[in-house]
């Protein structure tokens, strides 16, 4: 199970107790947030944006104290994401010594085209056609996966289809459950462009061999380990780590370098399923994911942004189309633009809709 499906079932989950709590089957934001409080045993208090606590964050999850901060000058949308996103870290992020802060950016203007729930550690969101983390450290990872916690909190996949099946679009359910247009629109798109796959639960552990507990428990600074396919090398990777750990190395000073982005995700969701402690905060992943890592932390001495992204399948799918319409409005193919590519005064609804009347059939 890759790390975002567990946040969407984690999601659906918490979702489950609040709407039993409320009684409604697609209840607003408000009213979740209505019955957070009591239902999950976590205080939300609203502060000043200047309240010291925040640190200069828009949030923050209180682990110990079992309480969430989040400013109170936002809009109903922007609050319930807030709450959101935070309740995402304390589902599934380890416990921590200090607190974790968020800082989500929202637009002023509910019409503005731009992201407007983006976390900054990467705007670019996460949908299911990204399943494979490409290149970000632990924190990135834990926010990316609070992101998806948030999205199918507020808005699961199944009521975006459902709502939309029945006619509901875009701007309309984003007003109606006081949602960020954004949230709706991603979770729309996931729901009917990008298939549906069963997430696949994580392999079972198993012992390590005589030669893996050699390997797993060397006491050298130093060890090469010669091992040929099949042979269980994300096996020994996954019980040197907890090793590491259980000897007193901090989580987030362990650094594991693979050939795939499949194996680091293996590999870090064996450790959570084992229940190693603070298995989130080891830095997992390919050699070019730790280069892109490398160009993020270090932009300027590259003379780069900050804000490099990886296109997911999703977007790759949005920059067809964007390619698409633009070659038939500068002339292509007998200048006439099919009519999936044309636009509604809602380009993005538009499209959507013309792309998954098409494709997508409710069953």
């Amino acid at each position: 199970m890759n790390p975002f499906d567990r946040a969407r079932i984690q999601a659906i989950n918490a979702r489950a107790k609040l709407i039993a709590a409320c009684g409604e089957q697609y209840p607003t934001s408000q009213q979740l947030i209505d019955v957070a409080e009591a239902t999950l045993g976590i205080a939300i208090e609203w502060v000043s944006p200047d309240d010291y606590a925040l640190g200069g964050a828009d949030a923050l999850l209180q682990r110990s104290m079992r309480t969430i901060l989040i400013r109170d000058d936002v809009r109903q949308e922007a609050k319930a994401y807030l709450l959101a996103h935070e309740l995402g870290h304390w589902y599934l992020d380890s416990p921590q010594p200090a607190p974790g802060t968020s800082t989500v950016s929202f637009i002023a203007d509910p019409d503005d085209e731009a992201d407007t729930t983006a976390a900054t550690s990467n705007p670019s969101s996460t949908s299911a056609g990204s399943a494979v983390v490409e290149g970000y450290g632990a924190w990135e990872r834990n926010e990316l996966q609070a992101n998806v916690f948030a999205r199918e909190l507020l808005l699961p996949r199944t009521a975006a289809r459902a709502l939309w099946s029945t006619g509901w679009r875009s701007r309309l359910i984003a007003t109606h459950f006081l949602l960020p247009l954004e949230v709706v629109r991603q979770q729309l798109a996931d729901a009917l462009l990008l298939p549906d796959v069963p997430p696949v639960p994580a392999a079972p552990a198993h012992p390590p061999s005589d030669a893996q507990r050699l390997a797993a428990e060397a006491p050298e600074k130093f060890v090469n380990v010669v091992a040929g396919p099949g042979t269980g090398k994300t096996t020994t990777l996954v019980h040197r780590v907890a090793h590491l750990i259980a000897s007193g190395v901090p989580a987030n000073r362990i650094l594991v370098m693979t050939f795939t982005n499949r194996a680091a995700q293996e590999l870090v969701e064996r450790l959570t399923a084992a229940n190693v402690p603070n298995a989130s905060q080891v830095w997992a992943g390919t050699f070019h994911s730790f280069g892109l890592e490398l160009l993020r932390k270090h932009h300027l001495l590259f003379g780069l942004t900050s804000q490099i992204k990886i296109a997911d399948a999703l977007q790759q799918v949005r920059m067809m189309l964007c390619a698409v319409r633009d070659f038939f409005r500068q002339g292509g193919a007998g200048h006439d633009i099919p009519e999936a590519f044309d636009a509604e005064p809602d380009p993005y609804s538009g499209t959507l809709n013309n792309f998954s009347c098409r494709f997508w059939q409710p069953a």
